[in-house]
């Protein structure tokens, strides 16, 4: 792997210069090769939970990549080293699940950090729920995945929808995170379009349910049937089919691979090809679900809660608990780091100003730390695109802490 300057490039250096359509293709065997790790299709099963009605055990698939100890390759290896290194939990956007670690593996890797991403349900090989089931499922999904695998504490991370997920994490489940150095990260994160502002997303919002719940059905028949006579004729790709799943390879495509230079280009779309056949070649029904969640259809709610503010000032009213009347010797503050994209077609400058008054509120700077920029040069999905940097700088801040103090680590497993 190269890296140039303070960015990380994706592009393995094993790959040579592109001269011709047969070059190309070596490079999508590749990309194939690299999405059939075992470590990007692991599953677990999870128990039935009466109490929110979900009465049978279901299928969740995940990854699990990165750095897992200098002696081990797969998480099949258990390395002791392993049990020290910060682990980054991913919450995707609407089709982004599992497949985000195909892009992150190495940086993870080279930062030593260990990271998961989950198959929300009715997405990839995660079984679906009913969509009133939907978050309080995630909430049962993170702490029976992390005992799975023998984790304690994660640091989070969520593109888009996945701001849902994660801010319900943080407000319920707030023991998984660091005990010292409490951490979450957003990227082009999600806002309603009553808050942003973005009218195009609220007159969507006015269709009926039965229209927004069918619609992976056209995405997927975009993707498979549409898109492929598209590409052939050198036609970019309707962005309805792939919006979701551009960062996952690490970039935006470019429309010739063989121009120039052409090595990362064509790496690029190779590898964002196999990836978005590979999403769609598993469910995509749950994309459905979480526009009606993200629109908040009919009584759909995020959680126990309203809206992101007040989601906000719950996770910072906890703090305050759990601190105590004196801040005196108290742990760091939960720290937030928000990466908005220069031109967000989702949330606009309107929702970028209201997410960061979420945090800014009374009763909240005392309790969360606010980090936030605007990644230049990019849009709602390609914030995640390895070259624009927002992913390594989280990756990078996260490999400098440890996920668990040594002595008691040790402690607990020699009883």
């Amino acid at each position: 792997m190269r890296s140039e300057g303070n960015v990380y490039n994706p592009v393995p250096e094993r790959i040579p210069k592109v001269r011709d359509a047969d070059e190309f293709q070596r490079m999508r065997a590749k990309a194939t090769e690299l999405a059939c790790d075992i470590r990007l299709h692991r599953s677990f099963r999870l128990p039935p939970n009466p109490s929110i009605g979900r009465n049978r055990t279901i299928r969740v698939s995940y990854s699990d990549v990165g750095y897992l100890g200098s002696s081990s390759t797969t998480a099949e290896i258990e390395d002791p080293e392993s049990y020290h290194v910060p682990v980054v939990l991913w919450a995707g956007g609407m089709f982004g699940g599992r497949y985000q670690a195909f892009a992150n593996d190495d940086l993870c890797k080279k930062y030593r950090v260990r990271f998961l991403a989950i198959d929300r349900n009715g997405i990839g090989g995660s079984d679906s729920v009913s969509l009133d089931q939907r978050v309080a499922t995630w909430l049962d999904i993170v702490p029976a995945l992390l005992d799975h695998i023998g984790i304690q504490h994660v640091h989070l991370a969520a593109h888009s929808a996945g701001t849902i997920f994660v801010l319900n994490t943080i407000l319920h489940q707030r023991h998984l995170l660091h005990p010292t150095k409490p951490f979450a990260a957003f990227f082009g994160p999600w806002v309603h379009p009553s808050k942003s502002g973005k009218w195009r997303l609220a007159a969507v919002g006015l269709l009926p349910e039965l229209a927004i719940g069918t619609w992976h059905h056209w995405a997927k028949m975009i993707n498979q049937s549409i898109a492929p006579v598209l590409t052939a004729s050198g036609v970019s790709v309707t962005k309805a089919a792939r919006t979701s799943v551009n960062g996952i390879s690490g970039s935006k495509v470019t429309e010739d691979p063989t121009v120039g230079d052409g090595a990362e280009a064509a790496w690029r779309k190779a590898s964002e090809a196999v990836i978005t056949n590979y999403v769609f070649a598993e469910s995509v029904e749950g994309a459905s679900q979480e526009a009606l969640l993200c629109l908040r259809k009919g009584s759909t709610a995020w959680g126990d809660w309203q809206d992101i503010d007040e989601a906000v000032s719950r996770i910072a009213e906890n703090e305050r608990k759990s601190q105590g009347p004196s801040r005196m010797g108290a742990k760091e503050k939960l720290k937030i780091q928000i990466f908005f994209a220069e031109d967000d077609e989702m949330i606009g400058k309107g929702g970028q100003a209201w997410l960061e008054s979420c945090f800014t509120q009374d009763g909240v700077t005392e309790y969360i730390s606010l980090e936030s920029e605007v990644v230049a040069g990019t849009d709602h999905n390609d914030v995640l695109a390895l070259q624009n940097g927002a992913i390594e700088k989280m990756v990078r801040a996260i490999g400098q802490v440890p996920s668990r103090t040594r002595d008691a680590e040790d402690r607990s497993r020699e009883r």
